[in-house]
């Protein structure tokens, strides 16, 4: 990224860039301010002056610290004109709005998928609208058709979703969502991305191939019935596994 702006410096203003920090797989989240303030500077040193830190969120919200008092931190870097936003990822509705009395909130990141509707169903979306991931890490690429088409150093294998004994159970949905891509002459990943915007929510699809991205960007247009069709898929083919599983899985929607 670093690279880009040194060759591109025009594009600087061009790109609103956040970064997710204070978190690491290690220790988990550090709400502190003194974290905060830390993963802002090792940020900012970083970028070395070629863009400014847009949004800047903390990765999880830290259990021991007060949702407020990190905040707090974050609107004195802001006032201190280290970052221009503050941003939130995988929170409450309810932390969302504690958030947001102590400093207005930029953006809230929290996956949004046709694998995990769950933000639809807990007042996050109905609070605000900034899901990701929403082609499910990859299954709604149609890439993936047995556990083998994942390399054997990929992290998703170590997800509950891409475990054997549940992997089949789970490409039913997403075999449900190409019928209905075969028949629009689209994309299985478009329609999974057409359907996180029919929610009024802004996608963030992931990719390290230029076509894909360009694919990404063309979402899908659904009809109503298609959505009723995608809604009745999704209330007979349950997913299997937890997001991420083990000690991870509690800093979900904190």
């Amino acid at each position: 990224m670093v690279y880009y702006f040194e060759k591109y410096p025009e594009d600087a203003s061009k790109v609103v860039l956040s970064i997710k920090g204070a978190f690491t797989i290690q220790t988990g989240p550090d709400g502190s301010p003194e974290g905060i303030r830390a993963s802002v500077e090792k940020a900012l040193e970083i970028l070395g002056g070629t863009k400014t830190i847009d949004i800047f969120e903390c990765a999880r919200v830290d259990p021991k610290v007060p949702v407020e008092t990190s905040i707090e931190v974050l609107a004195e870097l802001v006032k201190e004109g280290k970052i221009r936003g503050i941003g939130l990822s995988e929170v409450s509705a309810n932390t969302i709005r504690r958030a947001h009395a102590v400093h207005p909130i930029s953006a809230v990141e929290v996956e949004l998928s046709l694998f995990t509707p769950d933000p639809l169903h807990n007042g996050v979306v109905d609070t605000c609208h900034e899901p990701y991931s929403p082609v499910g890490r990859g299954w709604l690429t149609g890439e993936l058709r047995k556990l083998d088409d994942l390399p054997a150093d990929d992290y998703r294998r170590m997800l509950p979703r891409f475990q054997p004994e549940v992997f089949d159970q789970n490409f039913k949905l997403v075999e449900a969502v190409e019928n209905i891509a075969k028949r629009k002459g689209v994309t299985t990943a478009q329609v999974a991305i057409g359907w996180v915007v029919s929610q009024g929510a802004i996608p963030i699809p992931g990719s390290t191939r230029a076509e894909r991205i360009i694919e990404n960007a063309r979402a899908a247009e659904l009809t109503d019935e298609e959505l009723v069709e995608i809604q009745r898929i999704l209330d007979t083919l349950p997913i299997g596994g937890e997001r991420y599983g083990g000690s991870h899985e509690k800093f979900l929607n904190a």
